[in-house]
């Protein structure tokens, strides 16, 4: 899979942080020397994770595998419609990444659909670049939920996003989504800059001066690692 065009692309930097450092995180953002404000209004995202049977999405990611993908179904609280939901890719070459996305329109709720009808109905939407990956990748292996805050620089260059409230479970096993079994979450807060590639170098001259622990690790890792009792 190969992004559209050069301006799809673009660099992310990622920071994890205690949960309990997140209101002091949020106003340093809002009230910081580097003029953010918000992009627009917070949310609670969810994702249903998508891996091969021997994990190898998982593996890549583990390994810092240069070329690798993550395959997600995603959708929003609150949503006027929860029967529209997005399959996505998250794609990485070296130190780019990139999304391909398709608009799902399920027949019931994503809640009330058992799961291997839920990815039936995935399957017969998805667009032929995204089945390919749906059927390599078909087995469901993580779901996320977490609450988001959306901030741009004012000239609109980097983009921050924060994670919180993060809750992991795992559908292994479950018949419905809101039947899997809940996870042990580590107590953890996740920042996340991004840039287009044209503007890296204002991007690492900011991150330089955060006193955070910056990490390659996605939520995916880190909500697997759950899921093995790493």
């Amino acid at each position: 899979m190969k992004p559209n065009n050069f301006d799809d692309l673009r660099y992310e930097l990622k920071f994890n942080a205690k949960a309990f450092k997140y209101n002091e995180i949020i106003d340093s953002i809002r009230y910081g020397p580097h003029g953010y404000r918000q992009e627009h209004p917070s949310q609670t995202l969810n994702n249903l994770y998508f891996d091969t049977p021997n994990y190898a999405a998982f593996e890549d990611n583990v390994s810092g595998a240069s070329n690798r993908a993550k395959l997600r179904l995603r959708w929003y609280d609150p949503l006027k419609d929860p029967r529209k939901i997005f399959l996505e890719a998250k794609l990485k070459r070296n130190y780019y990444g990139w999304k391909i996305r398709d608009k799902i329109e399920l027949s019931f709720p994503v809640e009330n659909l058992p799961i291997s009808s839920l990815v039936k109905e995935i399957g017969q939407q998805a667009s032929d670049e995204l089945k390919i990956k749906l059927d390599y990748s078909c087995v469901p292996t993580l779901i996320n939920r977490y609450h988001r805050d959306y901030f741009i620089s004012y000239d609109g260059k980097l983009r921050i996003t924060v994670d919180s409230i993060i809750k992991f479970s795992d559908p292994r096993g479950a018949k419905f989504i809101n039947r899997a079994l809940h996870l042990n979450t580590p107590d953890i807060c996740v920042l996340e800059y991004k840039c287009a590639v044209n503007d890296y170098e204002l991007l690492k001259e900011t991150v330089s001066k955060i006193s955070l622990v910056r990490t390659r690790n996605s939520k995916y890792i880190i909500g697997m690692s759950s899921v093995f009792g790493c």
